[in-house]
């Protein structure tokens, strides 16, 4: 759950993937699906220490990608902005490949993917 502490408010995440308001320990209701979105952490981060989720759009050298969740495979990987093409996450850390920058998300910046195509 995402509990605020200056508050006895707070979220958390159902089984089936909902994500539910709580005060006081009342359910108050489901979160506004359009509002909060449900992002995994990748476990890695950019040369600034952000931290990189799925839906984020992350700057390769002179190339940017959007993080995505690889159902089939279980695994994370990129959605190559110029061409569309999925590659897998992995074999990109530690090499000129590793992200160099958060540069938005899919959610606050839907601009940056029209601008690459």
């Amino acid at each position: 759950s995402y509990n605020d502490p200056y508050s006895y408010a707070y979220y958390a995440l159902t089984q089936d993937g909902r994500l539910d308001f709580y005060c006081h320990g009342d359910r108050m209701g489901e979160a506004d699906p359009d509002v909060y979105f449900i992002e995994q952490y990748t476990g890695l981060k950019d040369k600034h220490g952000n931290e990189i989720y799925e839906g984020d759009i992350v700057r390769y050298g002179n190339d940017n990608a959007v993080i995505i969740w690889r159902e089939k495979n279980a695994e994370f990987g990129v959605k190559w902005l110029d061409c569309g093409v999925e590659d897998s996450i992995s074999w990109q850390i530690g090499t000129e490949k590793t992200p160099s920058e958060v540069i938005g998300n899919i959610h606050e910046n839907p601009e940056l993917l029209e601008e690459e195509r």
